[in-house]
């Protein structure tokens, strides 16, 4: 029998996402979605629901009255909640954990994320999803409790076999050697530029990765040189400085563009932070062609 799951938040480009990464790894699943708590009591009402994933901020009925509506009923009395939150607020972490949320998945979250959280959720109630061929299972400290200072997250040590990337990073391959001024994968972009603008300057960025969570690119050596944590607002543009999305980052790495004192490139990787689900839905399209 199918597991069923029910996906809540207002933001549709967020409720395809979950819905694509349940997808993934889950053989038989039926996926239900609700824009805000009141259609999601419906679907609760209609259908015997395994899993739930909610934001805590949504329109009308709110997350915090959709988790209370939840725990008074007996059949959902242990049903597994995960809180989909960008918000890391210590109050309203706490206020979750009282209404018996049982997991806390951060935004913007990866498709390996997702499935150690959900994973991890179906366990503790005895119904293993049947896996997709490629993908794994590992265990996670609940990132509600880990956040709300209940117990020490759970550090896993690296494994010499990863298997799609599941319970710790995957070895990355090195990166290419660089040539000449630029790094190869500079010499090969994505088809899109950014506009970097920081509290006093701008900087215009060769993309050569880019992905929800992080961008990371080539920009010209000049006087200036972003500092870590530095706040930046980020255009990202099509190779013709066609408008793509404009997101808010910070910086969290700055290196030389090759190995030399000389060097008039500067690699820079950037992390997203919250940011309009319209913005995202724009560059995931960007990204899908």
């Amino acid at each position: 029998m199918a597991i069923r799951v029910l996906v809540v938040d207002e933001a549709a480009f967020v409720r395809d996402s979950l819905k694509r990464a349940l997808r993934k790894f889950m053989a038989d699943v039926d996926v239900f979605d609700a824009i805000n708590g009141g259609r999601a009591i419906a679907v609760l009402k209609a259908n015997k629901i395994d899993l739930l994933l909610t934001d805590w901020d949504l329109p009308e009925t709110s997350g915090a009255d959709l988790i209370q509506w939840v725990r008074k009923i007996d059949r959902y009395e242990k049903l597994p909640i995960i809180l989909v939150s960008s918000d890391t607020d210590r109050n309203m972490l706490q206020a979750a954990a009282e209404l018996k949320v049982n997991d806390f998945l951060s935004k913007p979250f990866s498709p390996d994320d997702v499935q150690k959280k959900v994973v991890k959720q179906l366990a503790r109630i005895g119904c293993m999803p049947k896996q997709r061929p490629g993908s794994g299972m590992g265990g996670v400290s609940s990132g509600l409790e880990a956040l709300t200072g209940r117990v020490k997250p759970v550090v896993q040590k690296p494994r010499k076999v990863m298997e799609a990337n599941f319970g710790g990073a995957a070895k990355r391959p090195r990166k290419p050697p660089v040539r000449g001024g630029l790094a190869e994968s500079a010499r090969q972009p994505l088809g899109c530029l950014a506009e970097l603008n920081f509290s006093g300057f701008q900087l215009r960025c060769q993309v050569s990765d880019v992905n929800l969570q992080t961008l990371t690119g080539v920009v010209p050596r000049t006087d200036n040189i972003p500092a870590l944590y530095a706040q930046v607002n980020v255009d990202v543009q099509t190779a013709k400085s066609e408008p793509i999305a404009s997101l808010r980052g910070f910086v969290q790495g700055v290196q030389a563009g090759d190995p030399r004192p000389d060097s008039k490139q500067v690699r820079i990787s950037l992390r997203f932070l919250e940011s309009s689900p319209e913005d995202l839905e724009l560059l995931s399209n960007f990204l899908a062609r």
